[in-house]
């Protein structure tokens, strides 16, 4: 029976697929089942020696292009049907009266299969691999017989793929756990197992250790993920920069940058001192009393010099700024705030001349009648808080002598407490106003005295910081000299605790 089939229906190479003809198919074949091979071989099939005859050509090129697979049909080994015109299942039964015919299929869809590759081509973006591997066991089951070949063939996946996730779906304890794409250990291994020296070659890299060895290969490097990616890669062990972030970050490294935190040899008062003052602010507050933190910030250039940060400019258009920052005509800038404690409002002097002991306390003399005695018009004290180096020093004499003057003009017992040394980074006025001027003014030129004004000025934050900022143009001389006298004549008292740091002024 084999050889009969061999000898009328396998003679030609071309052929890829073959009919298969069930018992009790009628001559009219009024159905075909169509079995996938590999070019050049035939397989098993069930017929019995009725069915193995040839059929009229003309009934069976109609039969088989009516079901959707006909390909090619060939007579005595000439091509007489090829292509769309046998898939649209033209009649060639009176083209071909009488004669014999041999079938050849290629892997072309019927209109069950194109359906589901037009179903799948609209879901498929939406699913993982998982998902599409599951969406097409649930169509293969759902078609029945014959249904993993027609949906491997109509998507273009291999029929081992579609027959696993069949039986994922008969036994979901078959394939990969809930949350996961993949059971355990698919996919590639990972290099950590392929390349069993490669965590201690980057561990020996990024060691602190090594930084004081002279022989380490990155002592004078820049360790990039990218720079030790290359390293190792030059050491026998090719990585990628992105597979050496994550090794680090397995490894318990972070990037970060160097944090401030060594502040140099701490006086033994230190935290004594912090307490004093917080003791003295708390009373003062609770008092209705003014308290105040003051200091200047930063010098900044007037001009096109750049300035650190980032802003949202049209994208290709950044601002222009010099190459080189140096004091330009416009000079600089120099602003010395007032933050008020309890009003959460501060004050911003934009000075031009020099940051001096003169300018610090002439800030404190804007800031008073103008937002000071408003806020508390019954307060007969002040208190202010200051770091302890800078104009507002604790050891400069020319910074007591104006305040002294101040507190005869103003009629306020004037009470400093000075931050200990090495701990001006803690000053108030840094973290609820200087800082946020200083974000507000990132990423742009500072062109003029007066943008530099108009820009402190429109500073806020969501818990409600006011500011008021003015340009003080006014000379403020360095160099002047206080004599002991002087200073012996200042209505000046020293607190018990630490009187160098803590000290008041009463008004003459």
């Amino acid at each position: 029976m084999r050889e009969r089939f061999e000898q009328r229906w396998g003679g030609a190479r071309e052929v890829v697929d073959v009919i298969h003809v069930l018992d009790g198919m009628a001559p009219e074949l009024t159905r075909l089942f169509v079995r996938a091979l590999r070019p050049g071989q035939l397989h098993e099939f069930e017929a019995n020696a009725a069915h193995l005859e040839l059929l009229p050509a003309g009934e069976l090129v109609k039969a088989a292009a009516a079901a959707g697979r006909l390909h090619t049909a060939i007579v005595d080994d000439e091509i007489v049907g090829q292509g769309s015109c046998l898939a649209a299942g033209e009649d060639l039964s009176q083209q071909l009266p009488g004669q014999s015919v041999r079938v050849g299929y290629a892997p072309g869809m019927g209109p069950d299969e194109q359906a589901v590759a037009n179903k799948y081509a609209v879901i498929a973006p939406f699913l993982d691999e998982r998902q599409r591997r599951l969406w097409l066991g649930a169509e293969a089951r759902a078609w029945g017989r014959g249904g993993v070949s027609a949906v491997a063939r109509a998507v273009g996946v291999s029929r081992t793929t579609v027959t696993a996730a069949v039986k994922e779906l008969d036994d979901p304890r078959s394939g990969a756990p809930v949350g996961r794409v993949r059971r355990a250990g698919a996919g590639r291994p990972p290099l950590t197992a392929t390349e069993p020296g490669l965590v201690q070659a980057l561990e020996t890299l990024v060691d602190p250790v090594t930084r004081g060895d002279p022989e380490s290969p990155l002592r004078w490097t820049s360790k990039s993920t990218q720079t030790l990616a290359d390293e190792l890669t030059g050491q026998g062990h090719p990585v990628s920069a992105r597979t050496v972030a994550k090794l680090l970050t397995e490894l318990g490294y972070r990037l970060q940058a160097t944090a401030k935190t060594i502040e140099g040899r701490q006086h033994p008062d230190r935290d004594a001192q912090f307490r004093y003052l917080a003791d003295q602010v708390n009373a003062q507050l609770e008092a209705g009393q003014p308290a105040i933190s003051v200091d200047t910030k930063r010098k900044e250039l007037v001009g096109a010099d750049n300035n650190a940060g980032r802003e949202w400019p049209p994208r290709g258009e950044p601002v222009d700024a010099q190459v080189h920052d140096f004091i330009g005509e416009q000079g600089k800038a120099i602003p010395s705030g007032v933050h008020d404690v309890a009003a959460d409002a501060g004050w911003v002097s934009t000075g031009t001349d020099h940051d001096t002991c003169a300018f610090a306390v002439a800030t404190i003399r804007r800031w008073w009648p103008s937002m000071g005695a408003p806020t508390y018009p019954g307060a007969d004290t002040l208190l202010i808080c200051a770091d302890g180096d800078g104009s507002n020093s604790s050891r400069t004499r020319l910074w007591k002598v104006e305040l002294a003057t101040l507190a005869a003009e103003t009629g306020l017992a004037i009470t400093v407490c000075h931050l200990p040394p090495g701990t001006s980074k803690w000053i108030r006025i840094e973290h609820r106003l200087v800082s946020h001027i200083t974000l507000n003014g990132r990423g742009r030129p500072l062109e003029s005295h007066e943008a530099i004004v108009q820009l402190i000025a429109a500073t806020t934050t969501r818990t409600g910081l006011k500011v008021h900022a003015e340009l003080d143009e006014g000379a403020y001389p360095k160099g002047a000299k206080i004599s002991d006298a002087q200073m012996a004549a200042l209505p000046l008292e020293r607190h018990n605790f630490h009187g160098d740091w803590n000290y008041t002024l009463r008004p003459e």
